[in-house]
């Protein structure tokens, strides 16, 4: 096998970095320092679209000491068309990798924005893909998982690294294998801590690419080794857990407490790292912790501080469900992860509940994120079925919840499933709940059935819950700041106008006065979800059949009204290709210079009369892609010549014939060598061009 020598690898990187930091002062010599700024920004993203990059612009005008950063809207289509990012679909954009190293790095040692503009551009990128999580398009849904990987690595490196690695080895198509390689390549530098997860990939990626010289035997092994278990870093503090410890932040590796002596390693494997949510009565507390036995993995633990015995049994009613009940949709417990602890000089014990830690937020802060927008009646359709699925799950082992609303509900940012949290108002199915006595009353207000509030909880009760859940989720308002009539019917419709009546017509029924007036079952709800499912399927199928009759029945007209028109006037009139205002400019003197002409092609060729990309019937269609051409060239071309370009106006005549009129920065006459250039340039790209002239814009 043949092996690179260090020293040549190393002039290969150095050489990469120097033309990146090239480009990159070039760009600011021709542009701005502000420039420069959102440039910093469009790094972050894997890749870029023009509205993306609008949506940073907008979102970061100032440093993280408020200093407002005076960047010009125009910078948006200069970075785009400049020298840092390379056009790789229609309106998509990606820089070049040694680029966007060297971005970031001057970002986070820009003292204007550092780390603290980095985790800010992560939480920025996870909300714009949030939606997109959820695109039927498997292209889009792919395209937002990746880029929610890029948000991630920067901030949570050790979820990103455990999740490429399951992800890579689940996978057995090769094309998907390189492109998750590529990925994991571009994230090499917040990855670097995890190098048996970084070589593994790569190698397979190899392996993929049918490229066995550079692969090395283990790699597969070590592919197995990064899933699990996979080390996380290692915290540099823990948190003592007794509410009386004098100073309960205590060095990661210490035990007992030295401040207190509590037990630091609870039930011989968890650490808390720090405090997640505590109630205002101090008595449960939710903790961030890890579990050292596997690998320092991140873990939530439920504490409860009391010696009342009601508030115990319902810890361990939930307890109990989450352990030997559980269903897809609520947290996961190990089998070892309920148990209690005791404090010196403490007679009252603390009740620990250890639960998987769910990346993501719940419904309450989503709303939040998005500044109170309702959320779409597809997204609502969707989240309603997750939820009545895990209720029917719930049902099935004859537990109930008792206590729905969106902060006790959590979307993962993964892949934006629901999970229901807070079990601890769980209630068994008995006989007493059946005969309708009275129980516990336990709910939150605004969401709390009208049964629920006298003690007598049913099943059904839920239902009201989900009901309003979804109310304060499409209208982004809370229940109890809605009116009500005087049979209690929450009045709702007319914030959420945009509702089909089928489904708006479901989201009361669920939150009818009468429990017997509501759904049955589970059953009957996820019936009516793929009714409503069906009929509005079947709503955008004739919307769709609606606009494509209409686009035909106008391009029949066109084209009869233009063979009419021909038939009139057999000579087509010259057709002037509207251009930005800032390029355009009709000249007003003869040419000084004999125009270069190509030779003579077909003129007639209907292609001239449809534009690339949108294929749009569109008579000056060529001279429209020809402008976008030119304005694309002129920023990205290293010829001298072609940057020297100031202004230029495109006219289209008999169908593909082209006049080009420009005007250089330097006032100077074309070249004919330039004037063939930018005639070679367009023939190369439409090869049914007809005659092409090049001319002085005076």
């Amino acid at each position: 096998m043949s092996k690179i020598n260090p020293k040549v690898a190393n002039r290969r990187n150095k050489s990469k970095e120097e033309i990146a930091n090239e480009r990159i002062e070039y760009f600011v010599q021709r542009f701005s320092k502000e420039h420069l700024y959102l440039a910093y920004h469009a790094a972050f993203p894997l890749s870029l679209t023009p509205e993306l990059l609008y949506l940073l612009w907008a979102r970061f005008q100032k440093s993280i000491h408020g200093e407002v950063l005076n960047i010009p809207w125009i910078a948006v289509g200069d970075i785009l068309l400049s020298n840092l990012c390379d056009e790789v679909g229609h309106e998509l954009y990606e820089m070049d990798l040694a680029v966007r190293t060297s971005l970031l790095k001057r970002l986070q040692e820009d003292e204007n924005f550092g780390q603290q503009r980095i985790n800010e551009l992560s939480g920025f990128l996870l909300d714009y893909i949030r939606q997109k999580l959820q695109s039927d398009d498997p292209d889009i849904q792919a395209f937002a998982q990746i880029q929610r990987w890029v948000a991630l690595a920067y901030t949570k490196p050790s979820q990103v690294a455990h999740e490429l690695a399951l992800a890579f080895s689940k996978l057995d198509n090769q094309a998907e294998r390189v492109r998750l390689q590529s990925l994991t390549e571009t994230l090499a530098e917040p990855l670097a801590e995890f190098q048996p997860l970084l070589t593994s990939v790569l190698g397979m990626g190899h392996v993929a690419r049918n490229d066995f010289k550079v692969v090395t035997a283990s790699s597969e092994q070590l592919l197995k080794e990064s899933v699990y278990p996979l080390h996380y870093p290692e915290p540099q503090h823990c948190l003592c857990i007794n509410l009386n410890c004098p100073s309960p932040k205590r060095p990661f590796k210490e035990h007992p407490c030295q401040a207190c002596g509590s037990d630091l390693l609870l039930n011989r494997r968890y650490r808390v790292i720090d405090t997640l949510v505590q109630t205002r009565n101090r008595v449960c507390r939710l903790y961030d912790s890890v579990d050292i036995k596997d690998g320092n993995k991140p873990k939530v633990i439920k504490v409860l501080y009391t010696d009342n015995d009601e508030i115990i049994s319902r810890f361990d009613r939930g307890a109990d469900v989450l352990i030997n009940h559980w269903v897809s949709g609520i947290p996961k417990v190990d089998k070892d992860g309920y148990f209690y602890i005791e404090f010196p000089k403490n007679q009252t014990l603390a009740y620990c509940l250890v639960m998987e830690k769910i990346d993501g937020i719940n419904l309450e802060q989503f709303l939040e994120n998005q500044n109170h927008l309702p959320i779409t009646e597809k997204q609502a359709i969707n989240w309603l079925k997750q939820l009545t699925i895990i209720l029917r799950d719930l049902d099935e082992k004859e537990f109930f919840h008792r206590d729905i609303k969106p902060s006790n509900i959590m979307v993962k940012n993964s892949n934006q499933e629901l999970v229901l949290i807070d079990i601890d108002a769980v209630r068994a199915i008995t006989k007493a709940v059946l005969d309708g006595k009275t129980i516990a009353t336990i709910g939150s207000d605004g969401y709390m059935a009208p049964e629920q509030r006298i003690g007598r909880a049913i099943p059904q009760s839920d239902f009201y819950a989900l009901g309003r859940t979804f109310v304060h989720l499409l209208t982004g308002k809370a229940p109890n700041r809605l009116e009500q009539n005087r049979n209690g019917t929450l009045l709702w419709r007319s914030i959420a106008p945009k509702l089909s009546k089928p489904f708006a017509d479901l989201i009361d029924s669920l939150m009818d006065w009468s429990p017997n007036n509501r759904p049955k079952n589970t059953a009957e709800i996820l019936q009516r979800l793929e009714q409503i499912e069906r009929n509005l399927e079947r709503q955008q199928q004739v919307k769709q059949l609606l606009i494509f009759n209409k686009v035909v029945g106008v391009v029949v007209l066109l084209s009869f009204t233009f063979l009419v028109y021909k038939s009139i006037n057999p000579e087509v009139s010259p057709i002037i290709a509207p251009t930005p205002s800032i390029q355009t400019l009709t000249p007003t003197t003869t040419p000084t210079e004999t125009p270069i002409e190509t030779p003579t092609f077909n003129t007639n060729n209907q292609k001239c009369r449809i534009r690339q990309f949108t294929n749009l019937l569109d008579n000056s269609a060529l001279a429209k892609d020809v402008v976008e051409i030119l304005q694309d060239k002129r920023v990205v071309s290293k010829d001298e010549e072609i940057r020297k370009i100031q202004q230029f106006d495109v006219r289209q005549l008999n169908y593909c014939d082209l006049n080009i009129y420009i005007r250089l920065s330097d006032n100077s006459i074309p070249s004919s060598t330039l004037k063939n250039k930018i005639a070679d340039m367009i023939k190369n790209r439409f090869d049914y061009v007809g005659n092409i002239k090049v001319e002085q814009l005076l």
